[in-house]
């Protein structure tokens, strides 16, 4: 159980380091100081903080399934139907939620074949359906999906870390929209 413990507390360590680096490199000062310093590499940033950020996500999550723990919870019998049928409606409302957005913007690829999109985006702010009935939807579907799978101690604490980070990073997101867009 030590081990177990000492591999949660890394887990949780590692976490945390994940999310403050995602933050930071998303963060206005941080988006700022590269236009100032490294003018020609910002068509480049969106795509490479999500290359970045995918990277450093994966060996979390490989540690994270390489942590023996038994089962927390257990959807079963008829509490599996439900959790499949929560995973489907949260995933179609990921895939219905796309088509509201510039995909090509959020993953960077748009910046790289125009050259002159902002760091900061464009000047289009765009509202999906969800939106009246959640401030975060993508935020919420991906919680819909975190607590709706079967648990195990490792999987316990990135679920609770991804909760926290998703109410922070809200906080950070609102605060840069308003910034941006008033």
């Amino acid at each position: 159980m030590q081990g177990v413990s000492v591999n949660l507390a890394v887990l949780s360590l590692a976490w945390l380091i994940f999310f403050v680096l995602h933050s930071l490199l998303a963060s206005i000062r941080f988006k700022d100081l590269v236009k100032k310093r490294f003018p020609s590499f910002t068509p480049y940033y969106r795509l490479a903080y999500n290359i970045v950020s995918i990277l450093l996500i994966i060996p979390i999550f490989l540690f994270s399934h390489s942590i023996d723990s038994p089962p927390l919870i257990m959807w079963d019998g008829a509490l599996s139907v439900i959790s499949a049928a929560a995973i489907i409606l949260a995933l179609a409302g990921f895939f219905w939620t796309v088509r509201y957005y510039d995909m090509a913007e959020f993953l960077g690829t748009r910046q790289l074949r125009e050259k002159n999109v902002p760091l900061e985006g464009s000047d289009d702010f765009t509202l999906s359906p969800l939106h009246r009935f959640v401030r975060h939807p993508w935020y919420f579907l991906a919680l819909v999906i975190l607590w709706t799978r079967d648990m195990n101690l490792p999987f316990l604490v990135t679920a609770v870390a991804a909760t926290i980070y998703f109410i922070i990073g809200s906080r950070l997101e609102e605060k840069k929209l308003l910034f941006y867009y008033g």
